[in-house]
């Protein structure tokens, strides 16, 4: 039975023995075992919680230096208003950096969050089908 908080993913692993006999053909008998594995709300909720608390340093960094770029922009048009071209090429030379940098770090923070999803979600897999395929392996002996 699944509970609110509980999603279950069922999955069908499906064993084959063969009977040999001296008389017969070999034939292929199927046996199937369904398996429920059970990811519960909060385990998500503290899973996307832990990322998010991770991830949000980054985020606040890149919405500082966008922020900045905008300032910088509006502070090369006043120059340029008031005729300072030096101080114009400065502030937008900076604001040029600043948005390079913020979308560097947007790159970045793309593909290490994508790198620790896979990663995740690989390392889960792989913990499933050896909990999993040692009960099998050992129900076939």
């Amino acid at each position: 039975m699944v509970t609110e908080d509980e999603v279950a993913i069922p999955v069908e692993v499906i064993t084959t023995s063969v009977n040999e006999s001296s008389t017969k053909k070999s034939s292929t008998k199927k046996s199937t075992t369904k398996i429920k594995w059970k990811i519960s709300i909060k385990e998500a909720v503290e899973y996307g919680s832990s990322v998010i608390k991770a991830v949000s340093p980054y985020i606040l960094v890149i919405i500082v230096m966008v922020a900045s770029t905008f300032k910088f922009l509006s502070l090369s048009f006043e120059a340029s208003l008031q005729g300072e071209e030096f101080l114009r090429d400065i502030y937008l030379g900076v604001s040029f950096l600043l948005i390079f940098g913020s979308s560097l770090l947007s790159l970045a923070l793309a593909i290490g969050l994508g790198y620790k999803f896979g990663g995740d979600v690989l390392l889960k897999a792989v913990e499933t089908h050896h909990r999993f395929g040692f009960m099998m392996s050992k129900k076939k002996k």
